[in-house]
C-alpha cells in the first residue's frame, strides 16, 4: 500500500522520510498541501481511516502494510505500480509532489 503512497510523492521526499528528518519532512509536506487544495483533499481523505494527521507518522503506518506477495501472486495481471498510475488502486492520482519536490 505504501507504494502507492509514494508513488505521488516522489524519490526525494521517500528519501526525505527514510533519514527520519521529520521536521523537514512535514514542512515539504504541509507545503505541497497548502499550494494545492486538490491534493489536500485526496491526502485527507486517504488519511482519514487511519485517524493519523502528522504525515511522517501515517507512512510510518502505511509502511508496515504490504501487499508484495498477494499482488506478485502467480496468475495475477496487475502490479501495484500499474494500479496506482491508472488512479485505479483507491485514489493514486498523479500529484504536485510527484516530481520529488524537495529543493
Amino acid at each position: 500500500m505504501v507504494d502507492c503512497w509514494w508513488h505521488n510523492l516522489g524519490p526525494d521526499l521517500r528519501a526525505l522520510w527514510e533519514s527520519g528528518d521529520l521536521e523537514a519532512f512535514e514542512g515539504y509536506i504541509e507545503q505541497g498541501l497548502r499550494q494545492d487544495p486538490a491534493l489536500a483533499a485526496m491526502w485527507g481523505w486517504r488519511a482519514k481511516p487511519s485517524g493519523i494527521d502528522a504525515p511522517f507518522d501515517l507512512l510510518t503506518e502505511v509502511a508496515q502494510y504490504d501487499l508484495t506477495p498477494v499482488v506478485n501472486l502467480p496468475g495475477l495481471k496487475a502490479e501495484a505500480s500499474v494500479l496506482c498510475a491508472s488512479g485505479d488502486a483507491g485514489g493514486c492520482p498523479a500529484s504536485t509532489l510527484a516530481g520529488g519536490g524537495v529543493a
